[in-house]
Parts: structure tokens; C-alpha cells; sequence
């Protein structure tokens, strides 16, 4: 399979799963055995009680580009990644990019 054809397929599995809808995570890139997705911040749905991005949307986000990443040495849907995340600062920014691996 191509990137492109890798990359328009994992953009077909986002456009059916409403919570990566609701995130607004676009795949922007995908080769054999790597996915990038890009969030944008929407502090009035997305931030935790200080104001920070919530760490289980920093989370989400991780979790879909390494499933992402599975699927594209797969070919077919993966539905759980394991992946390790320490938050050691607040996520500060206006756009989040992660990428699974």
C-alpha cells in the first residue's frame, strides 16, 4: 500500500469514529509503521481545572497515532496501542501533534 493510499484510509476510519471527530484529530501524515495526528486546542471543551489541555486528551491523541501506526503494517483496524505517557509539564500550545510509532 502507498502512504497516500495509507493515509487516505486511516482519514476514512477518523471520519467514522465520533470521538475523533469530536477531538478534531486529523491524520496528516502516514507511512509503514508511523502516523502523525494533529489536535487543536479548544480550551472551552478540552482544558482540565487549571486551564491546561486534560492529560486524558493528550492521552487519546497518543493512543490514536499508535493504533494508527499499527494499522498501517496491518491493513486492518487495531482497537487498542500500548503506549507510555509522564506528564512532567502542562501542555501549553494552540496545536497538539502526535506521532505514533
Amino acid at each position: 500500500m502507498t502512504d497516500d493510499e495509507m493515509l487516505q484510509q486511516l482519514r476514512d476510519i477518523t471520519a467514522t469514529a465520533s470521538f475523533n471527530q469530536w477531538a478534531g484529530f486529523e491524520v496528516v501524515r502516514a507511512t509503514a509503521g508511523e502516523c502523525e495526528l494533529m489536535m487543536v486546542w479548544r480550551p472551552e471543551e478540552m482544558g482540565q481545572y487549571v486551564g491546561f489541555l486534560h492529560a486524558g486528551m493528550i492521552g487519546a491523541l497518543l493512543d490514536t497515532a499508535c493504533g494508527f501506526a499499527a494499522v498501517t503494517t496491518s491493513g486492518a483496524a487495531v482497537l487498542a496501542s500500548q503506549f507510555s505517557m509522564q506528564c512532567l509539564a502542562p501542555a501549553v500550545g494552540s496545536e497538539f501533534v502526535a506521532i505514533g510509532r
